[in-house]
């Protein structure tokens, strides 16, 4: 969290199952003091890669796990803030799923838990090489769901905060956008999914109020009508009147609210 004055203070977080401490760092997001997150993520970077190239995926797995991010700072001002906190509320809805739990039906269209994070662990690795600029490879298939998702969301944060990443022009199936703005595509993209599988899953799923209206004022000027075609975003459908700014979102996009969906249980 910040003080007053705007400045990183302690605060609790949830480090491998202990209560922990992330570091007092300036914003992180704002390229003030960035020592601890920059050279941290940096380090971090280097140690998944060798994991990964010695067939080390579930230590890569818990490394990328074990990584403290900032608290959430302005992000309506950098889209990297947005993934520094999708992410890991990502990573606690996956870990503790069951085999069963994996074959549920989403509300995301014609897809299960598993084809969801299948998709984005996908994603991600496309994601990233278009952050960097390089052309794509094809991800084989990793019997590690965990694993193999952890790592490649550690990647696309790193990707997305590698130099050039905003400023560089994305080709996309709708033409080329700049990298920031294909960025909050991206966080977007998380932030739903995350709704989709804790819906699925019965579990608890709280977005900080801050990242969702900043999506959600994003996704209110992105999503044009061409791109509502079942594939990509479904017609927008009516949420309850009384639904969260989270659950209106999801709506937005095209998901169907109502009593045939489970909603997750409120943390507490």
């Amino acid at each position: 969290m910040i003080d007053s004055q705007c400045r990183w203070v302690k605060r609790p977080t949830e480090i491998g199952g202990r209560l922990g401490y992330a570091p007092d760092v300036a914003d992180a997001c704002t390229g003030h003091h960035v020592f601890v997150t920059t050279q941290r993520v940096e380090s971090n970077d280097q140690e998944l890669i060798k994991l990964i190239e010695h067939g080390r995926d579930r230590e890569a797995a818990d490394l990328a796990s074990h990584v403290v991010t900032p608290a959430l700072i302005d992000p309506v001002a950098d889209p990297r803030c947005q993934l520094d906190e999708i992410v890991p509320l990502l990573t606690e809805l996956i870990v503790p799923l069951s085999a069963a739990q994996l074959g549920a039906p989403t509300p995301c269209a014609r897809s299960t838990v598993r084809d969801v994070i299948e998709h984005m662990t996908a994603g991600a690795a496309l994601f990233s090489a278009k952050f960097r600029g390089r052309t794509p490879v094809c991800v084989p298939a990793d019997t590690d769901l965990v694993a193999s998702f952890a790592v490649a969301m550690a990647n696309l944060r790193s990707a997305a905060r590698s130099s050039g990443a905003m400023e560089r022009t994305i080709e996309t199936p709708q033409g080329t956008i700049p990298g920031d703005v294909f960025a909050r595509f991206v966080a977007m993209d998380g932030l739903v999914h995350g709704w989709d599988i804790a819906t699925a899953t019965a579990q608890p799923y709280e977005p900080a109020p801050e990242l969702v209206d900043a999506v959600d004022a994003f996704a209110r000027q992105a999503i044009t009508h061409d791109m509502r075609n079942g594939d990509m975003y479904a017609v927008a459908t009516d949420p309850p009147h009384d639904a969260s700014p989270l659950v209106r979102l999801v709506a937005f996009t095209g998901r169907i609210i109502g009593p045939s969906v489970c909603v997750p249980r409120p943390l507490g």
